[in-house]
């Protein structure tokens, strides 16, 4: 009989499955043999409630204080007045001490001519050919025409007119380029003509020192040192004195306009008598007409001698006289020369007044935004700083401040 033919053998128990072994699922439960039943109820303590999520608090120590924030504004506040007062000492104040674009103003000077009457001479008014120290006044008028920042076009216009009469004796006109603060010319940068000048020429620097200056003789065309003499009270107002002299050929054309180029040999010897010439002079000119031609070309020498008293802030020039005398000077001798011309003027004392109150302005101004502001700022801020720091540097050695610099602090509320 074959293996495949044999009936198969079957156990006498009802067939189930085996139970799985324990060490192979240790957590598995069978519910095979023994039902679990339907869930059985839970007893609670009474007194168990039921509590909400966990809270979890996370403390680095209390903000800071009103007095922290107080003690950092008020350093805040301090360096602000010492920025401030610096701004002011060394922006403000120098943006004030310069030529201001505006100015606009008129000088008077009161004085006297003496010499050739050239409108009579014109005429042939010998009557009235010789002037002997005749009352004149002159107004300066002084102008800035057009400026930027640093420099300045200036319009110089000068009337001399008779005190008695009013008619005009001479008038000048010229445009000067310069800078602003220390008032020396500078190049022309403008479209307007200017004179070529050099050295100062309407006034002294702003900060005027005890040296000397350079400055500009229109009539010579050139330059003439104008020294420091000494410091002196006006009006109690100390200023510095300064004085100055030039001589030369005049080679300014305006003036060379004005005065004759050419005369007769005749009147040329008349002129010297007319002008009280001394005599060693007049004997030198009648040896030298001879050889002269009937029309005799003319030439002019000027000698310039001037003081100025200048306030040394703001340089305005408080006082001031000045003397200028014109002469003839023949080529043919050189050691003659006849004054034809001595004119003498000086500041009214109006003037002097006046001028002496614009630079009292102004000293008041540098000292107003050089020391007085600044310094006050300057107290200020310091007082400022000095008081925040026990604010702010007390406030380490609170118990607030140790327990904010501890470590970060966890606080969980179940």
């Amino acid at each position: 009989m074959s293996i495949d033919a044999r009936p198969l053998y079957r156990s006498r128990r009802p067939d189930r499955t085996p139970p799985p072994t324990v060490r192979a699922h240790p957590i598995r439960r069978s519910y095979a043999d023994t039902s679990l039943g339907p869930p059985h109820l839970v007893a609670l303590p009474a007194r168990t409630t039921l509590h909400r999520q966990p809270t979890v608090t996370c403390d680095r120590g209390p903000s800071p204080g009103p007095s922290y924030r107080l003690g950092f504004i008020l350093a805040t506040v301090g360096v602000l007045m010492l920025v401030a007062a610096a701004g002011m000492r060394y922006v403000v104040l120098p943006s004030r001490m310069i030529l201001p674009a505006d100015t606009d103003t008129t000088i008077v000077y009161d004085g006297t001519v003496s010499g050739v009457n050239a409108e009579a001479a014109a005429t042939g008014d010998l009557a009235n050919l010789i002037m002997r120290s005749v009352p004149v006044r002159v107004e300066r008028h002084v102008k800035v025409v057009e400026a930027d920042k640093t420099r300045a076009l200036v319009n110089d216009h000068s009337v001399v007119s008779f005190v008695e009469s009013g008619k005009v004796f001479a008038t000048t006109d010229y445009f000067y380029t310069l800078d602003r603060k220390s008032m020396h010319s500078v190049s022309n940068f403008t479209t307007h003509a200017a004179e070529n000048s050099v050295g100062i020429t309407i006034g002294f620097p702003i900060g005027t020192g005890t040296h000397s200056y350079t400055g500009w003789v229109q009539e010579l065309r050139a330059t003439a040192e104008i020294g420091y003499v000494i410091t002196e009270d006006h009006y109690g107002l100390e200023t510095y004195r300064f004085s100055g002299k030039a001589t030369g050929p005049v080679t300014d054309p305006a003036t060379l306009a004005k005065l004759p180029a050419q005369m007769p040999r005749d009147q040329l010897s008349l002129l010297a008598m007319a002008l009280d010439v001394p005599q060693a002079m007049q004997s030198q000119l009648t040896s030298a007409l001879s050889t002269l031609p009937e029309t005799v070309q003319l030439t002019y020498a000027l000698d310039q001698v001037g003081t100025f008293s200048v306030d040394p802030t703001t340089g305005i020039i408080v006082d001031m006289s000045r003397s200028n005398v014109t002469s003839v000077v023949l080529n043919q001798a050189p050691a003659v020369a006849i004054p034809i011309s001595t004119v003498k003027i000086k500041y009214t004392r109006q003037n002097v007044v006046d001028q002496a109150a614009l630079a009292i302005d102004g000293n008041r101004t540098v000292a107003l935004f050089g020391t007085a502001i600044p310094a006050a700022l300057v107290v200020l801020g310091l007082l400022s700083i000095v008081g925040s720091i026990p604010a702010i540097v007390g406030r380490r050695h609170t118990p607030a401040d140790k327990a904010s610099n501890s470590p970060l602090r966890v606080d969980i509320h179940a």
